[in-house]
């Protein structure tokens, strides 16, 4: 058998450790998404899933007929199996393999339950070392609050009920998981794990009612928005600043309007037959956008990552107003909304202009874009310079109500490009610099809600780039 630190195979090992509730798993999704896009072969193993010991596992727990050296070994046979037909070939085969949770999930449990330090080691003294472990660590108080808050009720063993510390779950899941967090905390130093965890660099704030079940948290990540009419060249910004921000080792996602998994595909095709009406778009487009701030947005600010998104509720508040939809009512739907970092208004100096971009992109003007809906025109020339218009002098009025950062979009790609990068290198390298400063900070603060910076979050792209090169 090979022990511990003596594998050599030409795969990599990424590990994911932290007391439930610290958003490790959270990370690792991210994390092999954006593997995945990079063209890797990636596996993933999840703790306690072997099939070949479910049913044990299972039928014991119902019983409760775990003793703490049984819990362990049991466990363990599990971990053994996932080594052996999970981890090891791929690694030999030179994929990826990603782990939520590993052995130090056995050493932080069993040890809290009473078990022997030196001898749930030997018990495990056949496992892979990990090229990177990444331990997550939230304040035991957030931790807790997540998982209690997220359940109708703990179960026995996670709990810790097992132990006779109380009859209380609640009460009980806090004596166990302050004992873990111990046993993790020594570990960082014994086995070189990469400590981390949702070190805050904001506290977010949404525009009016949260979303239901979200509360006012500290994100560690980022939203940035790029803002502007039809036409004026936010999507080559969001991929431009996306490749920059990603040779500088940030974790990046992007987002933009009716790219939702749920409702995209019924916008695309409503819009299809030119019948779609105007309160019904409207809906259909705040559908989308709470999908993906629910789905793509918040979890990956939660796990500090930079949220680049093409276009926010700006948008579709001012095609709405434009629309003659009460503003009052669209501003209160998109009350859910989280308040961004930044937001950077690409501002082009007349319609004109625009026509220029759009038929050099080749596409022609777009039935919507254009605004034919609202019969402002002849013809689609016509529709798309009054509409536009109309739209620029909303996206004004709204830049001094949100504290937009404004950028001329009439110069070269290069030069806004120039300008946008030493912004964003400020937000996100400079937090403290720019507190007060930002259009969205500014804004929430002169309405009494203070604002935090800290240190930067853990970067799990970032140290998985550097251990693959």
């Amino acid at each position: 058998m090979i022990s511990y630190g003596n594998h050599r195979f030409p795969g990599k090992l990424f590990v994911v450790e932290g007391t439930d509730g610290s958003g490790k798993s959270t990370q690792l999704a991210l994390l092999y998404q954006w593997l995945k896009a990079e063209g890797y072969p990636v596996f993933f193993s999840e703790w306690n899933s072997s099939p070949l010991v479910k049913d044990t596992t299972k039928r014991a727990k119902k019983r409760h007929l775990f003793t703490p050296a049984t819990f362990s070994l049991l466990h363990a046979t599990d971990f053994a199996d996932r080594t052996e037909r999970d981890i090891i070939p791929p690694l030999k085969a030179g994929a990826i393999v990603l782990a939520d949770r590993y052995i130090y999930t056995a050493f932080a449990r069993d040890v809290a339950r009473g078990c022997s330090r030196d001898w749930v080691r030997k018990v495990y003294s056949f496992a892979v070392k990990p090229t990177v472990a990444f331990f997550f660590r939230a304040p035991l108080d957030v931790a807790i609050d997540r998982i209690v808050s997220g359940r109708p009720s703990l179960k026995y063993y996670e709990a810790g009920l097992d132990r006779g510390w109380t009859d209380d779950p609640e009460e009980s899941f806090t004596i166990f998981q302050g004992k873990i967090l111990e046993e993790y905390d020594q570990m960082v130093s014994e086995f070189g794990l990469t400590k981390g965890g949702p070190s805050p660099i904001s506290n977010k704030h949404f525009y009016g009612t949260p979303l239901p079940g979200v509360e006012q948290e500290e994100y560690s990540g980022k939203l940035i928005v790029i803002e502007g009419t039809d036409g004026v060249g936010r999507s080559t910004h969001i991929a431009l600043l996306r490749t920059w921000l990603e040779s500088r080792g940030h974790a990046v996602v992007d987002t933009g309007m009716t790219r939702s998994v749920l409702a995209s595909r019924g916008i695309k095709e409503a819009k299809t037959g030119h019948t779609l009406g105007r309160l019904t778009m409207q809906l259909f487009y705040a559908t989308d956008f709470i999908d993906r701030l629910e789905n793509e947005m918040l979890p990956a600010l939660r796990s500090g990552f930079v949220v680049l998104t093409d276009r926010y509720i700006y948008s579709a508040m001012a095609r709405a107003e434009v629309r003659g939809i009460d503003s009052a009512w669209i501003r209160a739907i998109y009350g859910m909304a989280l308040v961004p970092d930044a937001v950077f208004y690409l501002r082009i100096h007349s319609p004109q202009q625009l026509v220029e971009r759009v038929l050099n992109s080749g596409g022609g003007f777009d039935y919507w874009e254009s605004g034919m809906d609202l019969h402002l025109g002849e013809d689609l020339y016509d529709s798309f310079i009054e509409y536009q218009r109309r739209m620029l002098k909303v996206f004004d009025r709204m830049s001094d109500e949100y504290g937009f950062h404004v950028l001329n979009a009439s110069r070269s790609v290069r030069s806004v490009a120039s300008d946008l990068r030493r912004a964003v290198a400020k937000l996100i390298d400079e937090p403290a610099a720019l507190e007060g400063k930002s259009g969205a900070s500014q804004r929430v603060s002169e309405k009494g809600v203070p604002t935090t910076s800290s240190t930067s979050p853990l970067n799990p792209v970032d140290s998985t780039k550097k251990a693959l090169l």
